[in-house]
């Protein structure tokens, strides 16, 4: 599972993060962090010495927000107790927009203990009074928080719509700060359905803006989510080397959520590399931090990242009793996930906390509550990821791409003030270039459509491969004191009756095809790489004609097709084994009994529909993972 760096917004419209994943190495950077956090502790204890001295109430609901802005990040508490009190005397006092801002941080705060719910009630609260007031920057602020609320709830629709209604409004009034906030959220929405390229531009967007204006704390965003990328295209040193630039700004800012989030991520990293005690080290760091915090998402997330290494040990350890020492962590690690998710309403947490659960009871053979937790997250992530929901998200992407573009055309009348007739001839052009540009992401889209729908029909074969291998193993274990039954076999093949004349009998052909489908079920046959036909008729003392002629009749099929299908049973079986993931293409193929790498390749590909590649690929992310947020 990874988090991504989000952006909240808060009354000074200066960068407030939700969660961020950094590498961090603490000793390197401690000197500046300590100076950082001494001056912010000068910044508080100013602002209480002037509180009680000042005079006008609105003043005094200002620095009772400044406060708040400093405490929400380090002690969530005091700066809800802060901006409670701001509250009160902005009302005594009519004084709107200091309400306004004080429900905003209170809303910012909330969204960090997880609490969604009274998140969103101070968000619109603070909305309705910017309306009321007509602050621009407040209304893009709030729809920016709400959007970020409803996109850790899994609600990816509502969540861009505000969004790109937050970046319409600060792309009128040239506010760069808000645009690269927003740029970076859009981004991880786009991450989280898999569209990295789409991401990654997002995230391009934000970062040269925050580079223009010099805005740190939002380019340790960036840094971070554009690691996470690479991240996820196994490019572990790059993504290290975006991870430590967001650390050390956010080592600079003194942010103990930051922080926290860092040990998460380098754990992650750690893990990635097999270094698994390091991990785990960095894991219970995070886990304290974010417990004082009392940061609940963060809590979850980094329950699902110890129940994840878990598992991975689990499969490296050697005795019986360690793996299920290892499983039975795991499990316990993923169930009080499992419960804060459930009492945050975080869908994601949940879904991650079902997977976790099916694997470590699998490794345990309690083959029953791995069905059951498996089946549970299949619900939860077509709930999360369903194609509609992608279709409406990228119906509202080429929606906003035009209304930008549209804005970007009276913004051009508006300056440059032509004349009537070179007016209407820009906007003849304009319009055809608008055309043209439409016409081009609308073929873009279609062909990245179709290209995401062929993707997603293989990642769908290999789930359903996967799980024939896991129903073939319950099988296996229900049966396997059961005797010998050659009629199964039988039942499995149709037999035709040959039509030509034959020196053996209908009957004769039926045992000689049942002795051959015993010799590859029960002594596994296929695995031999030298097997021939002439090998298999001596092993069941025929000749070649007489066994082809066989299987020709019984089943319709070759020998040489019969064998491939349970190479490829085998080869299928291994490629799902969480234990055989670092294992190359080649070396399952030969297990399997494949003599040559093109056979092997051709064989599964006419069998399972997807190439043995994509299958391990796709297998590897579902037994290792936990993305857009």
């Amino acid at each position: 599972m990874r988090i991504l760096s989000q952006l909240l917004n808060h009354k000074s419209n200066s960068s407030i993060f939700k969660i961020e994943i950094f590498l961090i190495i603490f000793t390197i950077f401690y000197l500046g962090t300590t100076a950082n956090l001494l001056s912010q502790n000068t910044t508080i204890d100013s602002l209480l010495i002037e509180l009680p001295k000042t005079k006008e109430n609105t003043a005094k609901v200002n620095i009772l927000v400044e406060i708040s802005e400093i405490f929400q990040r380090s002690h969530p508490d005091s700066a809800i107790q802060y901006a409670e009190q701001g509250i009160e005397l902005a009302k005594s006092t009519n004084y709107n927009k200091g309400l306004a801002n004080c429900y905003n941080i209170i809303g910012i705060v909330y969204t960090y203990l997880g609490n969604f719910t009274l998140s969103i009630q101070n968000y619109k609260k603070a909305l309705k009074i910017y309306e009321e007031i007509g602050d621009k920057k407040g209304i893009c602020r709030s729809y920016n928080n709400i959007g970020i609320v409803h996109q850790y709830q899994g609600n990816y629709l509502p969540a861009i719509e505000y969004l790109q209604k937050s970046l319409v409004i600060f792309s009128e009034i040239g506010d760069k700060k808000g645009m690269s906030d927003c740029y970076n959220n859009i981004g991880i929405i786009h991450y989280y359905q898999d569209n990295y390229s789409l991401a990654l531009e997002y995230y391009q967007k934000s970062l040269d803006l925050s580079l223009e204006i010099n805005n740190k704390g939002v380019m340790s965003k960036n840094y971070n989510n554009i690691g996470l990328i690479y991240e996820v295209l196994d490019s572990n040193t790059l993504a290290l080397d975006y991870f430590q630039n967001s650390l050390k700004i956010k080592q600079e800012l003194g942010d103990k959520i930051g922080i926290a989030a860092s040990y998460t991520n380098i754990g992650c990293i750690y893990r990635n590399m097999q270094n698994y005690s390091l991990a785990i080290a960095y894991f219970q760091k995070s886990l304290k931090i974010n417990t004082e915090l009392k940061i609940k998402r963060d809590v979850s997330s980094t329950l699902s990242e110890l129940a994840l290494t878990n598992i991975a040990l689990a499969a490296i350890v050697e005795t019986k009793e360690e793996k299920q020492e290892k499983f039975n962590q795991a499990i316990t690690y993923a169930k009080q996930s499992l419960y804060i998710g459930q009492e945050i309403g975080d869908i994601i947490a949940e879904q991650n906390a079902y997977e976790d659960l099916s694997n470590a009871y699998k490794g345990l053979n309690n083959y029953k509550k791995a069905f059951e937790y498996q089946e549970m997250f299949i619900v939860m992530n077509d709930s999360i990821y369903s194609i509609e929901k992608m279709k409406k998200i990228e119906s509202l992407e080429a929606k906003f791409q035009a209304e930008k573009k549209q804005l970007q055309i009276e913004n051009l009348e508006n300056e440059t003030q032509l004349k009537s007739i070179n007016i209407k001839k820009q906007r003849i052009i304009i319009k055809l270039l608008i055309t043209g540009s439409i016409l081009i992401l609308v073929f873009a889209a279609l062909f990245y459509y179709q290209k995401l729908i062929q993707i997603r029909t293989n990642k769908e074969l290999v789930k359903r491969n996967m799980e024939i291998v896991y129903s073939e193993k319950l099988l296996n274990e229900n049966n396997r004191l059961l005797t010998n039954e050659p009629e199964k076999f039988l039942n499995k093949f149709s037999i035709q009756n040959s039509k030509n004349e034959s020196q053996i009998t209908s009957l004769q052909e039926e045992k000689l095809f049942t002795d051959f489908i015993n010799l590859l079920e029960k002594e596994k046959y296929y695995l031999n790489q030298d097997l021939t036909l002439q090998k298999v008729s001596d092993e069941l003392n025929s000749n070649r004609t007489y066994l082809s002629k066989a299987v020709k009749d019984c089943s319709g099929s070759s020998v040489n097709s019969i064998v491939n299908e349970y190479r490829v049973k085998e080869a299928r079986r291994l490629l799902s084994d969480s234990k055989n993931l670092t294992l190359t293409i080649e070396y399952i193929g030969k297990k399997a009994g494949f003599k040559s790498k093109p056979t092997f390749y051709s064989a599964f590909k006419k069998i399972t529909g997807v190439t043995p590649s994509f299958f391990l690929k796709t297998a590897r992310n579902r037994f290792t993972l936990s993305q857009p947020n």
